[in-house]
């Protein structure tokens, strides 16, 4: 994978509070890794970021939550509002490497039924 661009959202006092960094995949599609936290304050960031990836190319779009330490109701509305936006692009948007703690709180919201590939072992660590 080659590395594209990096985002950082960070706090008053300097410290990085998500991280976000574009590659392109072997098979030419985008991977966004998400890292830190994903809330209120770093929401709009996330959603800006991900729609201007998703505006930017005609290849799937794939977000790796591996390194997300956090995620609250700002955060969720982020993934499905980007969903949303995808599929109105015609692009496909999916979610990988969610740590089990996010997976529970998506079935337990009933996000998980937008993003099946979550219901899957494999992409989860």
């Amino acid at each position: 994978m080659i590395a594209r661009r990096q985002r950082d959202a960070r706090v008053a006092n300097g410290d990085i509070r998500l991280g976000l960094s574009q590659t392109t995949g072997v098979d030419g599609g985008q991977v966004v890794a998400m890292s830190g936290e994903l809330d209120i304050a770093t929401a709009e960031q996330a959603y800006a970021y991900l729609t201007d990836v998703i505006e930017h190319t005609h290849a799937s779009v794939s977000v790796d939550l591996g390194n997300l330490t956090f995620c609250d109701a700002s955060g969720l509305s982020v993934f499905a509002r980007t969903a949303d936006r995808a599929r109105e692009s015609g692009r496909q948007f999916k979610l990988t490497f969610a740590r089990p703690s996010l997976v529970k709180i998506m079935r337990i919201t009933g996000m998980d039924s937008a993003f099946p590939e979550l219901r899957s072992p494999a992409v989860t660590r």
